[in-house]
């Protein structure tokens, strides 16, 4: 499946997160994200992670203890991932290339798709 739209449909579920969660994940995801940046490697990344208390500062944000707020981030990182997987089985793609290419100038080596989405 394409990066793209499991891109489109995270962020969409992300953004139907009731208020909380939504802000919690966020806010925890960006951080994660400029650390990201600054790190070379995926070792680097973790000791950057742990040197800078991130998730320890994130916690202290929302009034968490860090052990509630891993609890927190994991248990809506598996409700976006099973409902990721939900709308990816639901997707469907149609080959209208045949249809488009009879009513337009369509060159032989495109083809020509419709791509369902579920809300």
């Amino acid at each position: 499946m394409s990066e793209y739209l499991i891109r489109i449909l995270k962020d969409k579920i992300v953004g139907e997160l009731p208020k909380e969660k939504r802000e919690i994940y966020e806010h925890v995801i960006n951080m994660e994200d400029e650390i990201a940046e600054e790190a070379a490697t995926a070792e680097e990344f973790m000791v950057l992670l742990k040197s800078e208390s991130a998730y320890g500062r994130a916690a202290r944000y929302f009034n968490m203890t860090t052990a509630d707020l891993l609890k927190t981030i994991n248990q809506i990182d598996r409700e976006i991932g099973s409902l990721l997987e939900m709308k990816l089985n639901a997707v469907r793609w149609k080959d209208c290339t045949e249809l488009v290419r009879s009513k337009l100038k369509v060159d032989r080596d495109q083809k020509i798709f419709f791509l369902s989405i579920p809300k």
